[in-house]
């Protein structure tokens, strides 16, 4: 039998490219040609990473916005073929497609504004959730990020207190109201954190997440995704 350990080495080492199954460089999650079909989010705001037109462009997603975390990053859009895939791993309980999107998430990560290592924290998913589907999307994506960038994972500090409803088809105030003081600590929280999910839309998540850590104590924040959303 497999460990779990050897199946990721396996997954990340494989020569052939997990969307078109053709031959990829070794070291490399995807082979060219499929990386250059997803929609890189190329001119993002620097503190939502909303895709904006023009560099200079006023961000129509976060002006008069205020957040509790301090910077973004997202480097992907969720466009074909990452809306699909996303909407597989959730309907489909099979996290697979995490593990590359990690790796490539991995080598587009900025880390150059922290002058002291950061924290991986996973936005928490409530208990029963996390049951009924059988993992957390953005604990995976820590766990592969701490692999790469040699960075600790911290899944303690904060926890999902509360059941909400799901924010897919909500609106920014039905998400605000939805989540409401939703995240919670319960100890000292880590000075410098990178706060990771899989797809940033509102920022609705991530700050309500942020909030409840710069309560306990974290002084800086980066909200890190692997794809961001227009506003909705």
């Amino acid at each position: 039998m497999f460990q779990i350990e050897s199946i990721f080495e396996w997954l990340f080492d494989s020569e052939t490219c997990p969307l078109c199954r053709l031959n990829k460089p070794l070291n490399e999650p995807l082979c060219l040609g499929c990386f250059s079909d997803l929609a890189k989010n190329s001119t993002p705001c620097p503190v939502c990473a909303y895709p904006l037109n023009q560099p200079d462009e006023s961000c129509p997603d976060c002006y008069g916005e205020w957040f509790h975390f301090d910077r973004a990053q997202s480097p992907l859009t969720y466009q074909f073929p990452l809306r699909e895939l996303f909407q597989r791993i959730k309907q489909g309980k099979n996290p697979e497609p995490l593990f590359w999107m990690s790796q490539l998430l991995a080598k587009q990560i900025d880390l150059s504004r922290f002058g002291t290592q950061p924290t991986l924290i996973p936005i928490p998913s409530h208990p029963i959730d996390h049951a009924l589907r059988g993992f957390n999307q953005a604990e995976i994506i820590a766990q592969h990020l701490s692999r790469y960038l040699q960075l600790p994972v911290d899944r303690h500090s904060i926890h999902k207190q509360h059941r909400t409803a799901h924010q897919a088809s909500l609106n920014r105030a039905e998400r605000k109201a939805n989540l409401g003081s939703t995240f919670c600590c319960n100890q000292q929280a880590p000075s410098h954190v990178l706060l990771i999910d899989d797809i940033h839309t509102t920022g609705t998540t991530f700050d309500r997440a942020a909030e409840a850590l710069k309560a306990a104590g974290t002084v800086y924040i980066e909200a890190i995704s692997i794809c961001r959303t227009p506003a909705q």
